[in-house]
């Protein structure tokens, strides 16, 4: 929770993220910006998703996570097997690579933002077909 929580927290205060090997904070958040849209959302999703895996919350984790959620297992249908796959889900990897990420290495391509080495992926879900209204959320956990 500590390391990338605070680093996306300020960050998000200063500027933000796009991926590439020297890429600025401001440059990672410009890129997300152009490539899905809405980089404040995934700034406040990240947030989220950062402080509910790293504090075991697998309740807080569900409200942002998009259902079926893909892994590198059986998809996770809901939030009560989010729960009760927990454990399985949520490796030390993931969590190393959720404290150690640094905002000015996030991966942003057109199928969303990893964290890591592509350990975690969040997305933008559009809710209708001209994507007028959209959320960002937990789409992926490769452990």
């Amino acid at each position: 929770m500590k390391t990338l929580c605070l680093t996306l927290l300020a960050s998000a205060a200063l500027f933000a993220a796009h991926p590439a090997s020297a890429a600025s904070e401001a440059e990672v958040r410009q890129q997300i910006e152009t490539v899905l849209g809405d980089a404040a959302g995934f700034e406040a999703t990240i947030g989220t998703v950062s402080e509910a895996i790293l504090g075991d919350d697998p309740d807080t984790l569900a409200t942002v996570t998009e259902f079926p959620l893909g892994n590198s297992g059986e998809d996770v249908q809901d939030s009560e097997g989010l729960a009760d796959r927990w454990n399985e889900l949520f490796t030390q990897k993931v969590k190393n690579a959720l404290d150690a990420g640094r905002y000015d290495q996030l991966i942003v391509t057109s199928e969303g933002v990893g964290v890591g080495d592509g350990d975690i992926w969040i997305n933008r879900f559009c809710e209708d077909d001209a994507c007028n209204k959209a959320h960002w959320a937990l789409a992926r956990v490769n452990n």
